[in-house]
């Protein structure tokens, strides 16, 4: 047995892909038998394995599969490719948004984390993976004259859990950490919407995730990055890149740096955060509102163009408390209510209808730890992490999610954990693209 996994092939042009050419060495390479052909709006799942043995040198393994669009009005292939352990795809005769024809795009290694490969849009306006960092500006054109309840966005869960920079007693990692790459990180890889929980540790405000476990003596968890150095990112990435970036700020705790139990942010607490992150040495491109109610507009249905227009930046500060925001709403904060938001579940999509509604639709490709799993985790058990688990929700969007959107429903923000590449935004750009 070699190392074995799975490429998702997910289509989301309007053209049937014909599995046109395939051949491969030392590999077990399935794709004739799982994605002969692959039809608009499919999400279709080939098994691949590397089979060198000792005896065989396993860098001359390699696979290839090559696909035509067909229909399309010139010829246009792309070829998945494995080269041993690196699945990877080539733009063969056209390109997609931020890969020009020719172009050779790393999708993951093989492995037991799935590998995807998006396409979606149209000739000449084509998007895949390794997505532009500005995504929204390079598709104003289309996306810039759409409401918030009219788009599609990538949302970090527990954004600020990268790494783990102080935890109390039974916490670990594998409880802990929630995000495989830092706020700045992921703006980079194309998500806009993010869950910031800050706290207050040793005088300084920091992203933690907690839990209140009374049979373990109290709150259990760690702190992760730094709410200044998150400002920090937030202020590089939209100096070069004029996107809309939605920061929520939530579940907010003074932690008395471990001493007693914590105590939720009261509106005092509230607006000392508020007046740091709005400060000078805060957020830069805080969004405000041009309605003169500022404090009671519907963000929702505010197209994208008002945020990002005549290339500017665009941040929006989220604040989930029941406080009153007095002068705040004129720097770029908005209370949770002002995003009217439900959940959208796979099951009930038929039932939805995306146009003409009050409010964004969230799904949650998110799992949390049960009890068990928690316990086996704190003790080293790195398949119960939350990193892991959260492997079989991220997958589900691929295969269950895109499938069941329509132009009529579709979730307006998609939330995750364990973000380590552009495919999120590939996704949320070939919903984008449904017609």
């Amino acid at each position: 047995m070699g190392q074995g996994g799975v490429v998702v092939l997910v289509n989301g042009t309007s053209y049937v892909w014909d599995l046109v050419g395939q051949n491969a060495y030392q590999m077990e390479w399935e794709f004739e038998r799982d994605a002969r052909e692959v039809k608009p709006g499919q999400a279709l799942s080939v098994y691949v394995e590397a089979k060198a043995t000792i005896f065989k040198t396993k860098s001359d393994d390699s696979g290839n599969a090559t696909y035509l669009l067909r229909g399309a009005p010139q010829p246009q292939h792309f070829e998945i490719q494995a080269r041993y352990l690196n699945l990877q795809v080539f733009f063969k005769d056209f390109g997609t948004q931020n890969n020009p024809p020719g172009a050779v795009v790393p999708l993951g290694m093989i492995s037991d984390r799935p590998s995807y490969f998006v396409l979606s849009g149209h000739d000449g306006a084509y998007h895949s993976v390794n997505t532009a960092p500005d995504w929204m500006q390079a598709n104003s054109g289309a996306l810039g004259p759409r409401t918030l309840r009219q788009l599609c966005l990538p949302y970090s869960h527990d954004a600020g859990m990268s790494i783990m920079t102080n935890k109390t007693s039974f916490a670990t990692s594998n409880t802990v950490v929630t995000q495989m790459r830092s706020v700045g990180q992921q703006l980079q890889l194309g998500v806009r919407m993010f869950d910031i929980r800050p706290h207050i540790f040793r005088g300084q405000y920091v992203c933690g995730h907690y839990s209140d476990l009374e049979s373990l003596g109290g709150w259990i968890g760690g702190n992760g990055e730094a709410i200044s150095t998150i400002m920090q990112q937030v202020n590089q990435f939209t100096a070069s890149n004029k996107e809309l970036v939605i920061l929520e700020l939530n579940l907010a705790y003074d932690t008395h740096d471990y001493q007693q139990s914590f105590t939720s942010f009261g509106e005092t607490e509230w607006h000392r955060l508020l007046d740091y992150m709005t400060g000078p040495e805060g957020i830069k491109d805080l969004y405000v509102s041009s309605q003169a109610a500022a404090e009671s507009v519907d963000l929702t249905n505010i197209p994208l163009i008002e945020f990002i227009g005549a290339r500017k930046a665009a941040v929006v500060l989220l604040v989930d408390a029941d406080i009153n925001l007095q002068n705040y709403s004129r720097r770029g904060c908005f209370k949770k209510s002002q995003l009217p938001r439900s959940e959208l579940k796979v099951d009930q999509m038929q039932q939805k209808q995306t146009a003409d509604r009050d409010r964004a639709f969230f799904y949650w490709g998110t799992r949390m730890q049960e009890d068990r799993e928690a316990v086996l985790a704190t003790f080293g058990h790195s398949s119960s992490s939350v990193i892991a688990l959260a492997k079989e929700p991220k997958d589900a969007v691929f295969r269950q999610l895109f499938p069941a959107c329509t132009k009529e429903c579709f979730p307006n923000f998609i939330a995750v954990d364990a973000i380590d590449s552009t495919d999120f935004t590939a996704m949320a750009l070939a919903i984008n693209d449904l017609d």
